[in-house]
């Protein structure tokens, strides 16, 4: 049997990419290899996914499981202190969303898995490109078994499996980044706090009404490093810290015949952008649509391609430089000559 699209990775990415070809009658083949729930840092969601997330029909849902809609965070910068607010428009302040990572990527497969979209755990079998005899993307082997697709998205993550798999090394566009994430039981006054310091920042965030997410950011390689002192008397909550290498990096292909490259599979841009499950979620529809008009015959392969690679692109290029300014003119100059 051949699907109109095999997507590998059901976070973010994935499942929007699905539920977008699956609401034009493709059929979808959804892979995953990471056993739900997992951790992964991207609790405070960007306002403008509202309108986003009432396209995929699952806005009503998050709603319901976001307690905490700050209209504004706290920035804590060269020793001083101000709130920021997200914007504004006619309708009134704008609100972040803070949801529990495990709770949306459940409500995103769950709005898959009801559109149609098969799913499948592979987490024990061996995930392998398959291709065509002239080298061109035809699906994957999943345990040695051939699955062909029409087209292929990889939304499997930082590790960018298809690009692995095809040899294609990432382009890495900054000095070594890694961040660390824990979570403790207790209230903060701010809903969202920011702060830098000399070896990195700091994130705060109240998940809920009763958990607080901490995510650090440190420059180079370092060990697990020790609960901020700022939250050091609360109790531990879920699981222990957990490390990310955040270095930022583009994969070496976004796009090509038949395949898309999304989210973090694309690119990985470090926590303080603010935006990374928005762009994972965009960069899914825009996979999935690209898809689709193909299919439907309303455009070809080489346009949508040259479309998606110029869209993404554009918009790691803007984070880059907007994070430049985040990390300090002293480190921007070693980012430019990464």
């Amino acid at each position: 049997m051949k699907y109109d699209m095999a997507v590998v990775g059901a976070g973010p990415a994935g499942t929007s990419a699905a539920i977008t070809a699956a609401s034009r009658g493709l059929r979808v083949l959804l892979l995953d290899r990471v056993r739900f729930p997992r951790l992964r840092p991207g609790e405070c969601l960007h306002p403008g996914i509202e309108p986003i997330f009432r396209e995929l029909r699952v806005w009503h849902a998050v709603a319901e499981a976001s307690a905490v809609r700050p209209e504004q965070r706290r920035v804590c910068w060269d020793g001083g202190s101000r709130l920021e607010s997200f914007g504004q428009d006619a309708k009134g302040g704008w609100r972040a969303v803070h949801i529990t990572r495990s709770v949306l990527d459940a409500i995103l497969l769950q709005r898959a898995r009801d559109m149609g979209v098969e799913y499948r755990q592979a987490r024990e079998e061996p995930l392998q490109l398959l291709r065509r005899s002239g080298g061109d993307v035809d699906g994957v082997i999943i345990g040695g078994a051939p699955v062909q697709c029409r087209y292929l998205v990889d939304a499997s993550g930082s590790g960018s499996w298809l690009n692995r798999q095809l040899g294609v090394a990432p382009q890495v566009c900054s000095p070594k980044l890694t961040a660390f994430c824990g979570y403790r039981e207790g209230h903060l006054e701010d809903a969202q706090r920011f702060y830098t310091g000399v070896d990195g920042w700091y994130w705060f965030a109240q998940v809920d009404t009763h958990t607080v997410n901490w995510t650090q950011v440190k420059y180079g390689v370092h060990t697990k490093p020790c609960v901020p002192a700022e939250l050091s008397g609360m109790p531990a909550a879920g699981p222990s810290v957990c490390g990310f290498d955040v270095t930022w990096r583009r994969a070496g292909t976004l796009a090509g015949q038949s395949y898309f490259v999304t989210g973090d599979a694309a690119f990985v841009l470090d926590p303080s952008a603010g935006n990374g499950v928005l762009h994972a979620v965009l960069s899914g529809i825009f996979a999935g649509e690209c898809v689709v008009a193909v299919t439907e015959g309303r455009e070809n392969h080489v346009s949508v391609q040259a479309l998606y690679h110029e869209w993404s692109s554009q918009w790691f290029d803007a984070g880059r430089k907007a994070l430049a300014g985040v990390h300090g003119q002293q480190w921007s100059h070693r980012i430019g000559a990464a």
